[in-house]
């Protein structure tokens, strides 16, 4: 909360994307306030939108990543190392 008893704004800073879509192995930071992506057709800026609204909202293409796709992919890990599993909610 800040002094105005209002909670501050969600910021993502950083996109790591491995071996999704058309990137292998690549780091996106993101400065405050405002960014936009530019890049000829093909780029991969809606890869980019892509990786940030499956992170967001657990989602791919209108199904849940934690259902369907789940078994295919690694899944988070605590801090202990114990495998994670994500609700529906896209909590962790």
């Amino acid at each position: 909360m800040n002094s105005l008893g209002k909670s501050a704004p969600q910021v993502i800073q950083k996109l790591v994307l491995k071996n999704f879509r058309r990137f292998r192995s690549t780091a996106i930071g993101f400065a405050a306030g405002l960014n936009i992506l530019v890049g000829d057709n093909e780029a991969g800026k809606s890869a980019v939108l892509g990786a940030i609204n499956l992170a967001l909202s657990s989602r791919w293409q209108g199904k849940f990543f934690s259902g369907e796709f789940a078994p295919r992919f690694p899944q988070p890990r605590r801090n202990d190392g114990v495998p994670q599993r994500r609700g529906r909610g896209g909590s962790a």
